[in-house]
This record gives C-alpha cells, structure tokens and sequence, in this order.
C-alpha cells in the first residue's frame, strides 16, 4: 500500500510541474521562486497569518492593490504612482522606488543588506520575507485592507 502511494505522490508531482510550466504565471513567478512549485512557499509562510501570507502572495503575483495592477482591471483611473509623477505603481516600484517609503526602505535595507535589492531574495527567503513585510506594515500601504502585517523576526538559530 506504502509503495502505491508513493507513485501516487510522484505522478502527482509530475504532472504538476507540468501544469506548473504551461501556465501564463509561470515565467513571472518563476523568477522570484525558482523552485515553484515546492513546499518552500508552504514552508516559509508556515507561522505567518492570514493576512501576511495574502499580501506576500500578492506581492509574489502582482495581483496586488497598486495603481498600476487596478489601472489593468479598471478599478484605478491611472496606473501612475501618487507620489512620483510618471512612475507606474507596481511591485518594484514599492519595495524599490517609491520616494514616499525611502525612510521605511531603509530600515529594511539595513536588515537584509545588500539582498534588500533582489526581490527573489525579499520574497522568498523566510528570514527576509518578514522583514518584507515589516516594510510593507511600516508603509501603511495596505492597512485599510489588511490591518497589522508587522511579523515576528527570526532569531539566528531559526535561520537556514
């Protein structure tokens, strides 16, 4: 029975990957989380809540409350940043760009160093994921949605 189940769980993993790959995400998320799709997601988001999980998944797809993915729906006039003329309002642009969280992008270039620059990194890493969204918290972006995203940092030992 142990052996039927464990080519059960192979072929189901097969074609998963194959699944995976024809999709239209692929090529987008693949480049944020290579290893897609694994447990690791599972993995990393294991401790975080609700709400954490969904803003990360949002910022992983882009699916995500920003002017330049509601301008493509029809839910925003312009797809344009508020804050800095002629700059689409998308995922880089808010943990990259965006002159109105310089001060907050600081604090979480000061913990994840020089990776603070890789959104492979800032959204896949568990360590750096709650520092991510220590950011997005810190912003007040999505608290009219989403409430408190702030997440409990790791301790060295908890680390890999």
């Amino acid at each position: 029975m142990a052996a039927v189940k464990q080519q059960i769980d192979k072929a189901t993993k097969r074609e998963t990957v194959t699944w995976w790959k024809r999709s239209k995400r692929y090529k987008k998320t693949k480049s944020i989380d290579p290893s897609l799709p694994s447990g690791k997601y599972v993995q990393a988001t294991a401790e975080l809540n609700r709400n954490q999980t969904s803003i990360l998944t949002q910022l992983r797809t882009g699916h995500i409350p920003l002017n330049g993915y509601l301008h493509r729906i029809g839910k925003a006039a312009t797809p344009y940043c508020s804050h800095c003329p002629n700059a689409v309002e998308d995922v880089p642009h808010l943990l990259f760009y965006c002159n109105k969280y310089t001060l907050h992008r600081h604090k979480l270039t000061m913990a994840v160093n020089r990776k603070s620059f890789h959104i492979r990194h800032i959204l896949s890493d568990p360590a750096a994921i709650r520092h991510t969204l220590n950011f997005v918290n810190d912003t007040g972006r999505f608290r009219h949605v989403h409430g408190d995203l702030s997440a409990e940092l790791m301790d060295e030992n908890m680390r890999r």
